[in-house]
């Protein structure tokens, strides 16, 4: 008795896990993205992004925390706020999920849940940084999705625009670095 039942819980396992949607195939991810919305869970939204996006969102809140780490440590004290301010939200939330919810709140999230259907044709075009798939919907809305280097598939959310945002913080970032070790030697030579 022991044995049988041991056997239909783990064919009940297996069975659930069968119809989880894979990511890997185009409709796999826009059924995570669709789930995500309807759920309301940005953070589960986040992880079916496009891979740069992520890769990019990622970058950017890394660069100001660190830009804001240093500010806090090295700044003058009536300079920080100042600086800390021009970082804006990405040096006020704990990882890149949180800036994706930050970014794209409930409505822009609904924006992105109406796009999605199952798909009804695909084909491959050119993106910005190479091939994307556009996939026309059974509900006549277009998406294009993005196949990273980890095979998954994501929807495109504004890649250049993150990009550039990326590039610019990594730039700020050094200036900053350099700016605190400035401050540093101030301080240093004004230690009595």
């Amino acid at each position: 008795m022991g044995n049988k039942l041991i056997l239909v819980v783990a064919l009940i396992v297996v069975l659930l896990g069968c119809g989880a949607p894979d990511t890997r195939e185009p409709r796999g991810a826009l059924a995570v993205a669709s789930q995500a919305v309807e759920a309301g869970d940005g953070r589960r939204l986040f992880r079916v992004i496009d891979q740069r996006s992520r890769f990019a969102l990622a970058a950017i809140q890394q660069a100001r925390s660190a830009a804001a780490a240093l500010i806090r440590a090295d700044y003058p004290t009536d300079a920080q706020a100042e600086a800390l301010a021009q970082l804006g939200d990405a040096a006020q939330v704990t990882d890149a999920p949180d800036l994706f919810v930050r970014r794209c709140p409930a409505a822009c999230q609904a924006a992105i849940g109406a796009l999605l259907g199952a798909p009804a044709h695909e084909q491959v075009v050119s993106g910005g940084s190479g091939a994307e798939l556009e996939v026309q919907t059974t509900t006549g809305t277009v998406v294009r999705l993005y196949k990273g280097n980890d095979d998954h598939y994501g929807i495109d959310f504004h890649h250049q625009a993150l990009s550039d945002e990326r590039d610019r913080a990594a730039r700020e970032l050094d200036q900053i670095r350099q700016n605190a070790e400035v401050y540093k030697k101030r301080k240093a030579l004004d230690a009595p």
